[in-house]
């Protein structure tokens, strides 16, 4: 049967045109939907009005093709010249030590001012122990810490430097991490390549030979201006932010605290939230009162080390003003743990010097977290604070069979992206204080 007889039957000219209307009329809406939008649509000067909105921006990955978007989500793969870097640095790392154990480094290549007006490159690099490091202990976060406290002595802005990339031997770690995402920038696993130690004399032999190609011998050329940049240690850096940070947090704390702390005297939680927002609203007050500029200034946050029976055993401040990374935990903590601070860096200056000299004896040791023991902040910790913490109370376990800091108590939330999906949260060890708690669900809770 021919498509003209049926045509009639159903009400619909024969004529292909009227036959397919609703086909015509997709086709028109898809025309419509890929129709090339005006240039103004990408550009930040389109037209603002009510009569002719400009359509919205296109995504990051528009344009871009199936390959190039995968490409993007591939980790950063170090070239020869980082390779051949790490290989070096691993090696001058070991010399005068003879039959060194394994160690890891990390580094990053940041441009320092010169006295003539300049810049030249320079490489800032951090080492430790590859076996017993503690997490802490290991090189990114030893080079952060230090590589932001050298910048801020040099009166230069810490975040060009912390910002470029950062390679480190081994495998990060969660706290590793999270000092990266809050002080840093980028970082990446550089695995050295025994081929590229050798590569002065690879580089000669290419230099005689007329068969060498031009790439290859550029790469040389880069490998070997690398390799003679500039070295900066930065773990005398970290140390040194280490023992400023302890002593700063404590000299900024009032009298009445170091008392307290002495007399180990009992309070609740909300004896103590009292104090110290107060203690921050003040210190804000009187910031604001002397026009310092907020960029300038430390963030107002207090942390407390509580024992199990409500005894105040320290207090620190916040001191991020001149080093993004010393937060009121990282200060509190830093005296507890092994290898974050030299013993000397944890002593009390002014009044309480006295005192602390009569317990000679104990002066070299670094003070254990004791068991049950709490964290009282007024501000909800953030990624880095948090993954410190976590750590703290896993060494203390694994080392002492000591469980402590599993109960993390916090004034105020944080509202920043910092402060999302911490270690804390995920463990469940942290909770929100509330004013109205009575002082019997303290008691409770910590018995």
């Amino acid at each position: 049967m021919r498509l003209g007889a049926v045509a009639p039957a159903l009400g619909l000219d024969a004529s292909p045109a009227l036959a397919r209307p609703a086909l015509r009329r997709r086709t028109r809406e898809r025309a419509a939907r890929h129709r090339p939008r005006p240039p103004h649509a990408f550009s930040g000067d389109a037209p603002k009005g009510d009569a002719d909105p400009p359509p919205p921006r296109p995504s990051p990955h528009f344009g871009m093709s199936r390959k190039a978007r995968k490409a993007l989500m591939r980790p950063y793969e170090p070239t020869c010249v980082e390779r051949a870097l790490a290989a070096a640095l691993l090696e001058e790392t070991t010399e005068g030590l003879g039959e060194a154990p394994p160690h890891d480094v990390a580094f990053l290549v940041a441009d320092v001012p010169t006295e003539l007006g300049g810049c030249e490159k320079v490489v800032w690099f951090a080492s430790s122990s590859a076996a017993d490091a503690k997490p802490w202990e290991r090189p990114v976060v030893r080079l952060v810490l230090g590589v932001r406290e050298a910048a801020a002595s040099a009166d230069v802005s810490p975040h060009k430097w912390a910002r470029n990339r950062i390679l480190t031997t081994s495998a990060l770690t969660e706290l590793e991490r999270a000092v990266v995402k809050v002080a840093a920038g980028k970082v990446a696993r550089v695995v050295p390549d025994a081929k590229t130690q050798p590569i002065k004399q690879k580089t000669k032999r290419a230099e005689t030979s007329t068969s060498t190609s031009t790439s290859s011998s550029s790469s040389a050329s880069d490998a070997l201006d690398a390799l003679d940049l500039p070295r900066y240690d930065a773990n005398h850096w970290f140390e040194f932010a280490m023992r400023r940070g302890v002593r700063e947090s404590r000299a900024a704390l009032p009298a009445a605290i170091a008392r307290v702390k002495r007399d180990k005297t009992r309070e609740n939680d909300s004896a103590l939230f009292a104090w110290a927002n107060a203690f921050v609203s003040s210190r804000r007050e009187g910031l604001d009162a002397a026009g310092v500029a907020r960029a300038s200034r430390d963030r107002q946050v207090v942390a407390m080390l509580v024992s199990a029976d409500g005894a105040l055993l320290d207090c620190a401040v916040n001191t991020n003003a001149r080093n993004q990374a010393l937060h009121a935990e990282v200060n509190l903590l830093a005296p507890w743990l092994e290898g974050l601070v030299t013993p000397e860096g944890a002593e009390v200056e002014g009044a309480d010097a006295e005192d602390a000299s009569e317990e000679d004896e104990n002066e070299n040791e670094t003070p254990r977290l004791p068991a049950g023991a709490r964290v009282l902040v007024t501000l909800q910790c953030c990624r880095m604070c948090a993954a410190l913490i976590c750590a703290a109370s896993d060494d203390a376990r694994a080392r002492h069979g000591v469980q402590t800091l599993r109960d993390v108590v916090y004034a105020e939330e944080d509202d920043g992206k910092y402060s999302d999906d911490t270690a804390l949260q995920r463990r469940g060890w942290e909770r929100e204080w509330r004013s109205g708690r009575e002082e019997g669900d303290d008691d409770e809770r910590r018995g």
